[in-house]
Parts: C-alpha cells; sequence; structure tokens
C-alpha cells in the first residue's frame, strides 16, 4: 500500500559624518546608553571567538535566536556600512542573531574567515539599530582598566581597546553612527560594538568537517519509533526540540507551502487526507536544524514521516558514514550531478519502513525539484488508521 501512495508522499515532502562618541571627562546622566551592561553581555555570549561552532553555540546558549539576513530589512541596512574597518576575508563565514542586552534589543553579527596573511580574523559585531544616545567613554575605561584609544576621522570614529598575547591580538571597539540618506535610502542611526579576535592559524587547519554523527544521533533521538505523528512530536519535545513555524527560514517556507497545497491537494484528489505539517527547530553541533513531521492516510492506511533539514549546508554526509553508524550498508544509492540520495530499508529502527539521506548542492539545478538545497534525513513508517 505505501507504494501505491509514494507519488503523493513525495509531493507532501517534496554615513557622511559620524557621531561624536562622548568624552572621557563626561558622566553619564540616568538615561545615558547602559554600554558597560551592552559590552560585557556581548563579551559573555561570544565567548572568545576561538572557533565558529564555539561562537555560535555560545549565542544560542545565551538565548540569541538565528534570524535569516533576508528577513531583517533594518538589519540588512546597517549590515552594509562598511566605515574602513571591515577586512577583505577568505573562507568567509556569517551568521545574524536577536537578543537583548542590557534592557536593548540587539542584533550580533558573527563573522569568521581567512585573512591575507593567512591568518584567521573573527568578529562578533553588536547592532543597536535606532539608538541615538551617546555613550560614556569613562565608563568603558574604567570597565577596560585603561583609557581608550579614540580615533576621530571621517570613516573610523571609535574608541579602541587592544590586547597581545601569544601572536594573538583581540580587540574592543565602540561608535555610534547617526542616521544617513544615500541613494535617497535613509539608514537609521546605529551604535555598534566589535569584538574581534586576530592571528590564529589559518582556518585551513581546523577540523570542518560536517558533524554527520552528532546530526545523525539528534535525528534518530528525537524522532523516536515514528509510531505517528502525535507520538514523533512528543518524542522530539521530550529531546529539546523548539516547535513553532515564526522562526523557520524563507527556503523552509517555500518548502512547507509546496508540500502543503500541492501535495495535500493530491492527496485529497486520491481520497486520501494529510496532516497539518509541524515544525521544531534545534542547534545541535553548531548546525541550526529543522524537523518537519507530516502524515497521510489514504485506503485506511497511515505514512507517517520525519524529515530534518539542514539548509544551505554545503558539506555532505558521507554514505560509509552512515553505513557504519547503522552498521550495514545501503539498499540504494543514487549519485548523480545535482544530488545524492542513500537508502536504507528498513530505517534506523526495524520497525521503519525506510531511512533516507539526501545532499542537494547549491548550485544544484534539481533544488527547485526538490524545494530546498543542503542535506535532508527521512525516517517513515507505515501502518494501520486506527
Amino acid at each position: 500500500m505505501k507504494r501505491a501512495l509514494l507519488p503523493l508522499i513525495a509531493l507532501a515532502a517534496a554615513a557622511p559624518a559620524v557621531a561624536h562618541l562622548g568624552h572621557a571627562d563626561t558622566a553619564p546622566s540616568d538615561d545615558a546608553y547602559p554600554i558597560v551592561a551592552v559590552v560585557s553581555g556581548v563579551q559573555s555570549a561570544c565567548g572568545n571567538l576561538v572557533s565558529w561552532q564555539q561562537t555560535t553555540e555560545a549565542l544560542s546558549t545565551a538565548g540569541f535566536t538565528p534570524v535569516e539576513l533576508s528577513e531583517d530589512a533594518l538589519l540588512a541596512q546597517v549590515v552594509d556600512r562598511n566605515d574602513g574597518f571591515d577586512l577583505p576575508l577568505e573562507n568567509r563565514k556569517t551568521a545574524y542573531f536577536t537578543g537583548n542586552l542590557g534592557g536593548e534589543s540587539v542584533r550580533i553579527e558573527a563573522v569568521e574567515g581567512t585573512h591575507s596573511s593567512g591568518k584567521r580574523y573573527a568578529y562578533c559585531r553588536l547592532h543597536d539599530i535606532g539608538e541615538t544616545r551617546e555613550f560614556s567613554t569613562s565608563s568603558l575605561s574604567a570597565f577596560k582598566g585603561r583609557p581608550a584609544d579614540n580615533v576621530d576621522a571621517p570613516k573610523n570614529s571609535a574608541s579602541t581597546w587592544r590586547d597581545e598575547n601569544g601572536g594573538i591580538s583581540t580587540g574592543l571597539a565602540a561608535r555610534l553612527f547617526p542616521a544617513v540618506t544615500e541613494d535617497t535610502q535613509q539608514s537609521p542611526s546605529v551604535l555598534r560594538v566589535d569584538i574581534t579576535r586576530f592571528g590564529d592559524a589559518e582556518i585551513a587547519t581546523v577540523d570542518n568537517s560536517y558533524p554527520a554523527l552528532e546530526v545523525l544521533n539528534a535525528f534518530r533521538e528525537g524522532c523516536g519509533s515514528v509510531e505517528n505523528q502525535a507520538a514523533t512530536a512528543a518524542s522530539l519535545t521530550a529531546a529539546d526540540w523548539q516547535e513553532g513555524t515564526a522562526f523557520i527560514p524563507t527556503q523552509l517556507v517555500m518548502f512547507l507551502t509546496f508540500a502543503q497545497e500541492t501535495g495535500g491537494a493530491a492527496v485529497t484528489e486520491a481520497g486520501g487526507t494529510m496532516s497539518d505539517m509541524q515544525v521544531f527547530k534545534k542547534t545541535i553541533a553548531g548546525e541550526e536544524l529543522y524537523v518537519v513531521l507530516s502524515e497521510v492516510e489514504a485506503d485506511g492506511t497511515r505514512v507517517s514521516a520525519c524529515r530534518l533539514f539542514d539548509m544551505g549546508e554545503t558539506r555532505p554526509i558521507p554514505p560509509e558514514t552512515v553505513a557504519e553508524w547503522l552498521d550495514r550498508e545501503p539498499t540504494k544509492i543514487i549519485d548523480q550531478a545535482g544530488v545524492q540520495i542513500t537508502d536504507w530499508e528498513p530505517g534506523t529502527q526495524a520497525a521503519h519502513d525506510s531511512f533516507q539521506v539526501f545532499f542537494i548542492p547549491p548550485d544544484s539545478q534539481l533544488a527547485d525539484i526538490f524545494k530546498f538545497d543542503g542535506v535532508a534525513l527521512k525516517s517513515d513508517t507505515v501502518g494501520v488508521v486506527e
């Protein structure tokens, strides 16, 4: 019966001037910007920037929520401001987060890349968009234990502190930009704080392999027995996956819309029913993962599916890694230009009908067909409608 439902399931799844920064002899007023709380908060949230994984995990642990730049118009405007401090980087990684520090709603831009010297350069950049209050340099000097190096130039006005230790340079810079109009486009004022680290060995020497085993184990634990959608949702919640649709990226929204509308219509036309899909989110080993649950019923038969997505991921999970994890060879491998699908029957548990591992490269022409690019995992079960 499941084979007859496969076509339905496939559809269902499938600045001119820079503001003055304040004088060291100016005492902060009661309504002064809480610069010390914000700076100490971002330092704590971002950690010591020793690795990309550690930084992104630290931000998530500190309660910051990942956000897509395309979904935050204000953040996109201020990110484009290059004040002369930004360095060209190879192998650049960037992630964006939202949260609260010192009572201020802020965005954080995390960046890592390779400098032209071959050394690793990383920074956490806090944006407090719309902020116009000047901050007290004396407060930060007391916080750092020494005066700032104040730079006042047309494009580089900032209070900075730098430290050298064993070839590693760490820094802090704070600056306030006024609102500006460029090419009829209004860009809001923004207070910015940069936490930087430079001088580590080149990124190429850092392990950048995909955390396959961590992701596979989290998937197996979260999805559980997949006996039905309600049981799988309970299993994910017990494994600390967060349910909701407010945080999902645009690419996943497109996938869900296609699956629910096109797939749902096909299922209905065939006399069956399809459940409302549920979405769960969790960060595993620095990877922002999403799980989608769905269920189709037709002719007295139920097909329940648990799918994991690592949207936009460029590193595949090798079939041999999964084979060793499952302790058996795959039933089928499709490895063609633009798509890799590896299939095991039965799945991760004996009661599972199948387990599949997908990889769609970002430049794949098939991404439009699959409605996503990156890594995906799927477990499903077939049973009788109760």
